[in-house]
């Protein structure tokens, strides 16, 4: 099948690095931190591997099973179990719920540092939840395409701008192991994850093939995995013992006295952060809708309704966008926990679970392929609850 108006596999790689890049990369020098740069990278390698391993069998499975270009996550899990398939757009819709928590989170700290203002975190959730509602409430998202350029953007600056410091500062002494493995692993899992993207990538290729669609999947975990541990490495070496962000670090922390010591050091980081808001301020809306349409998916299905009206979705949307505002107002809980909560649960889930399950259980599958990949179901299972036990015990 060839869809000449379709995505080549540079373009198709391009948009799944650009789903990858995201929240999670400014926990990553944290992360290598926890690990050490040796047992970081290799800890990264590890689980970049079993992310390219994932995307095939998610392909494979999803090539064997259903028609080409109508490819969906929610359709492939369908075809071994529906309640796989209810328990994946279950995951798909909280994974965003959280990230939403995690964006209104973020801004609410990050906003008053850059503009030096003294208020309170529930009156900026406040002003900022009025434009996120509205974006968050069109009918289409496709005003917001630039967002994706800006995103990959933003990352690059923050990238550019690191080494920069590195050079111009100096470091300090990485350690080369550590064995803060719980809260490290789930944020370099939500860092990698982009499979509830790869099946839209695969319908639109030039050559709906599987084989054009593995390259994709290879090339992306390459370059996401290049730019996450160049990030993650000299983040780690700029600042040494990381307690925040790297953003935060270099807004606030020890760092930033020096950083401020240089000519224009300061403003250059508060435009990385307003940089990194404004993505997450637009990336807000992009989670919501889909998250939503999961939700009232999974509800029409339980009770049988074939159509979703507008004003359920409305509602809906003011019911979605108030409680992410509701919670974000409480003022112990951070991000980072949030993330690593999602990190350890429902992304490990969509990343790892599902897709080596579908493989596992389907009966076309390469008989060796199918026993590797339920060892990596069992696998990503005991993750799962590691990471989960690790985090709240930390």
């Amino acid at each position: 099948m060839s869809n000449k108006s379709g995505l080549s596999v540079f373009s198709g790689t391009s948009v799944m690095i650009t789903t990858m890049l995201g929240s999670g990369v400014i926990l990553l020098p944290r992360a290598f931190k926890d690990l050490g740069y040796i047992i970081g990278s290799l800890t990264f390698l590890g689980i970049a591997a079993i992310t390219f391993f994932t995307l095939f069998t998610l392909c494979s499975a999803a090539f064997q099973t259903e028609k080409k270009g109508n490819y969906s996550y929610f359709g492939t899990c369908q075809s071994i179990s529906p309640i796989l398939a209810y328990a994946a757009d279950s995951c798909i819709a909280l994974q965003g719920y959280a990230c939403c928590l995690v964006y209104l989170i973020a801004l609410k700290g990050w906003l008053p540092k850059v503009f030096g203002l003294q208020t309170d975190g529930i009156i900026v959730v406040g002003v900022v939840i009025i434009p996120l509602f509205i974006l968050s409430s069109l009918k289409s998202l496709k005003k917001l395409w630039f967002t994706s350029y800006v995103s990959v953007g933003s990352v690059l600056f923050l990238s550019f701008l690191i080494i920069f410091y590195c050079i111009k500062l100096g470091g300090y002494e990485m350690k080369a192991s550590g064995f803060g493995f719980g809260s490290a692993i789930s944020v370099m899992v939500f860092a990698l994850g982009c499979h509830q993207n790869i099946l839209k990538v695969f319908n639109e290729l030039e050559k709906c093939d599987l084989k054009e669609i593995v390259k994709v999947s290879l090339f992306s975990v390459i370059g996401g995995s290049v730019i996450y541990i160049g990030i993650g490495l000299t983040g780690y070496y700029l600042v040494g013992d990381l307690k925040m962000s790297i953003l935060e670090e270099m807004l606030e922390g020890e760092v930033s006295d020096k950083i401020n010591g240089l000519t224009g050091g300061g403003m250059l980081v508060k435009g990385a952060v307003l940089g990194f808001c404004f993505v997450m301020m637009c990336a807000f809306p992009m989670q919501v809708q889909p998250a939503r349409d999961s939700i009232l998916n999974l509800i029409g299905k339980i009770f049988k309704k074939e159509k979703i009206s507008e004003s359920a979705r409305m509602i809906s949307t003011v019911v979605f966008v108030l409680s992410i505002g509701g919670l974000a107002c409480i003022k112990k809980l951070e991000y980072g926990f949030v993330l690593n909560i999602v990190g350890a649960t429902c992304t490990t889930f969509i990343t790892f679970l599902f897709p080596s399950l579908v493989y596992a259980l389907g009966k076309n599958g390469n008989g060796i392929l199918r026993i590797l990949a339920g060892g990596v179901s069992l696998l990503s299972a005991i993750l799962s609850c590691f990471m989960l036990y690790q985090v709240i015990k930390g």
